[in-house]
């Protein structure tokens, strides 16, 4: 029976060929692991700086309103304090005393020409009704 090699030597003719049409099985399994890595970290780095520019966009927006805000109390300050001082209750008497009203809970003091009789009957009308009770 005839022996025949299974394997080639390394340096054999029939290996060169396979060298010089191109990589290996192995190299090539090698070369695709290190491209699909490169496209999986590439898409990584495309979703961290989509992810970064949101982000920023979010804080700018943020700024620009917290901007506004301060824009808008600011202008709104002088109307603050003119509302709160027309509802004080010194600016509402001034304007009630003003327009020539009274309020309800203070006493009317209305003064009566000196008349010694229409006193004196006022004065016993009182002490008559006090009387009574």
């Amino acid at each position: 029976m005839l022996n025949q090699t299974i394997s080639s030597p390394t340096l054999a003719p029939t290996r060169w060929t396979d060298w010089r049409r191109g990589l290996t099985d192995r190299q090539a399994a090698m070369a695709r692991r290190y491209v699909f890595m490169v496209i999986v970290m590439s898409a990584l780095g495309c979703i961290y700086l989509w992810q970064i520019n949101v982000i920023t966009d979010l804080r700018q927006k943020t700024r620009d309103m917290l901007d506004k805000t301060e824009e808008i109390e600011g202008a709104s300050a002088p109307l603050m304090q003119r509302l709160a001082q027309w509802q004080s209750p010194s600016h509402i008497d001034q304007e009630v005393r003003a327009a020539g009203w009274q309020r309800a809970d203070t006493p009317i003091y209305v003064q009566v020409p000196f008349d010694a009789e229409t006193q004196t009957s006022t004065i016993q009308a009182i002490a008559s009704a006090q009387d009574s009770r």
